[in-house]
């Protein structure tokens, strides 16, 4: 008797809603489709958090909408996407998620790459210290500005906050590539 380990489904329908592809789905799997089922999300909320329709859910990091918290900041890198309907969006790298050691300026310089590749002019960062906020955008952005995205990102000691400033597509797509690089 052959033992089956991985077994692929593939579905091919028109006019059919997440109910009865859930009932089709249990028929073949039985059981275990109940303590394992597919979450669902709307194709905005799957942009909103993960930049992407197709958004692989193994990683923890989502985005975040931050617009209206720098909206007033005189930092063009994020007033001028904005001013042209743009967002500012970021992801929040936590401690943990870095690992034992901190990420690297090389590591951060690397993202920047990435980013900019995918539309960025480049890719701005904020890292969280015991005593201070370290980034070159900290004098630009203002402290009140900066205080406000900590708070909102529940920033902790020893996490790191990349931002995205541009037109809706850009941002999701840049911050998309660098969530997926972590």
């Amino acid at each position: 008797m052959a033992l089956i380990r991985h077994l692929t489904v593939s579905l091919e329908y028109n006019y059919l809603n997440t109910k009865m592809f859930n009932e089709i789905v249990k028929k073949i799997y039985g059981k275990k489709w109940i303590l394992h089922p597919f979450e669902i999300i709307t194709y905005k909320e799957a942009m909103d958090k993960y930049g992407c329709d197709r958004p692989d859910l193994r990683y923890g990091i989502q985005m975040q909408d931050i617009t209206d918290i720098v909206k007033d900041t005189t930092f063009q890198v994020f007033s001028k996407p904005i001013e042209n309907g743009g967002i500012v969006k970021c992801i929040k790298v936590s401690a943990k998620e870095q690992g034992k050691d901190r990420m690297s300026k090389g590591q951060i310089e690397n993202l920047t790459a990435i980013a900019q590749a995918n539309g960025l002019g480049g890719l701005a960062y904020i890292i969280v210290n015991e005593n201070d906020l370290q980034s070159p955008i900290i004098k630009f952005l203002g402290e009140e500005i900066a205080a406000g995205i900590i708070a909102a990102t529940n920033a902790q000691v020893g996490d790191i906050v990349f931002f995205s400033a541009a037109d809706y597509a850009t941002a999701n797509k840049a911050l998309d590539a660098v969530r997926q690089e972590m």
